[in-house]
């Protein structure tokens, strides 16, 4: 089962159990919840790129940000597999280009 997979079957749980609303199934509803959030966590993402100056007339992307959580790092210092503040998979495949 991929991870798309995994987290459409826990989404359609929670539905499930929300329409039902039953006391004792909230807790279940909860940690169905903080699962699918990790798992979303684990599909790369992209970072956002900000640039702050300029070199030889071009502007320099030097800040990376969180595609999740929004935290700002340095590029070429900060090369973070996951954001250190969330978790988020980070996709790198494009930062040389940067």
């Amino acid at each position: 089962m991929e991870i798309k997979e995994a987290i459409d079957t826990l989404k359609e749980r929670v539905e499930l159990i929300e329409k039902s609303y039953k006391r004792e199934t909230m807790d279940y509803l909860e940690t169905l919840k903080m699962a699918i959030s990790a798992l979303e966590k684990q599909i790369s993402k992209t970072p956002d790129y900000e640039g702050d100056g300029y070199a030889d007339g071009q502007l320099v992307y030097d800040t990376w940000i969180c595609p999740n959580c929004g935290e700002h790092y340095e590029v070429g210092y900060h090369d973070y597999d996951y954001c250190p503040k969330c978790g988020q998979h980070i996709q790198h495949e494009d930062w040389e280009r940067e």
